[in-house]
């Protein structure tokens, strides 16, 4: 695979950064989703009362992070899809490599408390649609 404007494939053109020189020195933008953002925009989004999701989907001035995570506890709710709960838990409390079960898990204990403090109403909702699907 050749580099674009070297037809040959040589690297002879490329500059390697200088020792102690920042190849980005300016460093990161201003502004831009750090992994701690989404991780707790996506901790509040699941102790939301389903109310308060609809609200945030139904408003065009939230931010689209929040209207991605609303939407997603959302359908979990309407499907009683624990696909999707997954995917924001992990979000949330972070992938930890599962231990053997004699010795407990770090991931399941902190998935379990993530779950208690979803409130209790969304929870239902979501059973009783999982519950209507089958």
């Amino acid at each position: 695979m050749s580099l674009p404007g070297n037809s040959s494939g040589s690297r002879g053109n490329l500059k390697p950064f200088q020792p102690g020189v920042s190849g980005n020195p300016g460093g990161k933008p201003k502004g831009l989703l750090t992994g701690e953002h989404v991780k707790v925009t996506v901790q509040r989004i699941l102790e939301m009362p389903v109310d308060k999701l609809q609200e945030i989907v139904a408003d065009p001035k939230t931010k689209s992070l929040q209207v991605a995570a609303a939407s997603i506890m959302l359908m979990a709710i309407k499907n009683g899809d624990a696909v999707r709960l997954e995917s924001l838990l992990t979000r949330a409390v972070g992938r930890v490599k599962d231990e053997p079960p004699e010795q407990g898990s770090t991931y399941n204990a902190a998935k379990a408390q993530a779950i208690e403090r979803i409130p209790r109403d969304v929870l239902v909702e979501m059973m009783r649609e999982r519950n209507a699907a089958v």
